[in-house]
């Protein structure tokens, strides 16, 4: 457990941030092929704009810390954002323990800090976030340069044509779809398909095979000798019962699918519905791709069952009152 004197503090998002290409070298404050590729022999950071008096803050903090606790988001950017503070600050050498909750339960938050883990143990999230953060760099700051230039060149008006590492291929595939139903042209085709009845079950059969033309559909029928009208005899008919498995819990991307599918909401509507559910500590955090919810939470859930049920008028029996592994559970290392 912490003892002594504990200071809080915090980082306001990505509180530091990369430096641009003509902080490295004024030659690349001006646009030109001549100075592509623009690649640092090392990374420099700074503090990000109108951020400083928090910084400052947070500074003053560490330096009077002989232990710092990391306490951001526990997934690869919160590593990543605690990190470069910490660099910038100068305090690394002081970073020993880590906070690592999934929740915001005052029980879990307790339990965390009971059980801090040791920095080192996370310590490759950051690696893998920051070496992102510096590709996402190299490909938008070149490649925004490089094609903006090339548009110039080939007499296109001034502007920016922004490129980035997972913006420009999600554009490109999103206009791949757009073209392509923008140019689809409809054409006739044929199919080989037959229905039956026996006993009040009434049964239709269609072949997967689309056929450009009628010819095509008759010749498979002539050389398999099938007749029109064709004669078959449905010797049984079998009647069974199937259960379909309950889906997973929604994770963000699923829940924002079945907004958008459901009611047209956009991801972004979706996002700041559900993460106002989230400050009102109706939903578990939504920026995650986890589909469970910690024994703790279900238990949580079937305490306030009861009172779910008479606020959504719900005529409902609780089945399972012990968690299942589908759903319940420890969570996954990293969020988005």
């Amino acid at each position: 457990m912490l003892s002594g004197r504990l200071l809080v503090t915090y980082g306001l998002g990505h509180l530091i941030e990369l430096r641009n290409p003509d902080e490295y070298n004024p030659e690349y404050k001006q646009w030109s092929m001549k100075t592509l590729p623009i690649l640092p022999q090392q990374f420099k950071t700074k503090v990000a704009k109108n951020k400083q008096k928090q910084f400052n803050n947070v500074q003053s903090v560490f330096s009077e810390a002989n232990t710092i606790v990391i306490a951001t988001d526990a997934d690869r950017e919160g590593e990543n954002i605690a990190y470069t503070i910490i660099d910038q600050a100068g305090a690394r050498d002081k970073v020993t323990k880590r906070l690592w909750i999934n929740s915001n339960l005052p029980s879990a938050v307790a339990k965390g800090f009971k059980n801090l883990r040791d920095s080192a143990e996370t310590y490759s999230y950051y690696k893998e976030s920051h070496a992102r953060s510096e590709a996402d760099w190299l490909v938008g700051m070149n490649f925004t340069r490089f094609y903006t230039l090339k548009a110039q060149a080939a007499g296109i008006p001034r502007q920016l044509f922004s490129a980035g590492r997972v913006q420009t291929p999600v554009l490109a595939l999103i206009c791949r779809n757009a073209l392509e139903r923008k140019e689809f042209v409809p054409k006739p085709y044929f199919t080989i398909a037959a229905n039956a009845e026996k006993e009040g079950v009434k049964a239709k059969f269609s072949s997967l095979t689309r056929y450009e033309t009628d010819n095509q559909a008759q010749e498979v029928l002539n050389t398999n000798q099938i007749r029109n009208p064709y004669r078959a005899t449905i010797t049984q008919v079998i009647h069974e019962e199937k259960k379909t498995a309950a889906p997973e819990l929604f994770d963000l991307a699923g829940i924002q699918s079945f907004a958008n599918t459901s009611w047209k909401y956009t991801n972004d509507k979706t996002l700041e519905i559900v993460q106002s559910l989230y400050d009102k500590q109706l939903v578990t955090y939504p920026r995650t791709e986890e589909t469970k919810i910690s024994e703790e939470e279900f238990n949580l859930i079937v305490k306030d069952a009861p009172a779910l049920e008479r606020l959504l008028a719900l005529n409902a029996s609780l089945i399972n009152t012990v968690p299942r592994k589908k759903y319940v559970g420890a969570y996954k290392a990293t969020r988005l």
